[in-house]
């Protein structure tokens, strides 16, 4: 599938050999590298400002901030994958992590993510009203992401994107998971700005 952006969870630095055969395709890259479950990687082939960043709980996030175009507003992308939460701890660094990130703006936003974290916590019904961010499947039936081995309609949708108003949805598609490299599955939307 050809995409503008693509926004990479859980890379390891056995992937760099295939990031540099992306750099025609795709020129503005960055990302960390990890053996843990949090390098990160973002692709564009769109100009625009790409820095990484370190959240709660020592895990990077990478912001890029889209430049102006004839077609197009500004528009900054998010790409977070904050802490499992398998104990109190890390629950906690998880929403304190979404709580500072995902703070109201007037730019436009697109926020895509392993939010570890389904459409009905209430967690997640908080921090979208707090964020003044839509769901971007929230119209569709989730289609589950985690874990890929699990039929769709059996599997977590904790993949998602997010978006400000003044972006619309046009396209949402859970992809199959076999031959990734992963235990989630892909996530594909196509967008359109007002």
């Amino acid at each position: 599938m050809d995409a503008d952006i693509l926004a990479l969870l859980e890379v390891p630095p056995a992937w760099q050999p295939w990031l540099h055969t992306q750099q025609l395709p795709y020129p503005f890259q960055v990302g960390v590298l990890r053996d843990d479950p949090f390098g990160i990687w973002v692709l564009s082939r769109h100009p625009g400002r790409l820095t990484v960043h370190i959240a709660t709980g020592e895990t990077p996030w990478v912001r890029l901030a889209l430049v102006r175009t004839a077609n197009r507003p500004p528009v900054e992308v998010l790409v977070l994958h904050p802490p499992l939460p398998i104990n109190a701890e890390l629950s906690a660094w998880r929403n304190q992590q979404l709580t500072d990130l995902l703070v109201p703006t007037s730019a436009l936003r697109v926020v895509v993510s392993d939010f570890n974290l389904t459409p009905w916590s209430p967690w997640n019904a908080l921090l979208l009203d707090r964020s003044q961010l839509l769901d971007a499947g929230a119209v569709l039936p989730p289609s589950g992401t985690w874990p890929a081995l699990l039929p769709s309609w059996m599997a977590l949708p904790i993949d998602r994107t997010v978006v400000s108003a003044g972006i619309s949805v046009v396209a949402r598609r859970v992809l199959p998971g076999q031959g990734l490299p992963s235990d989630h599955r892909a996530i594909w939307n196509q967008l359109c700005f007002q």
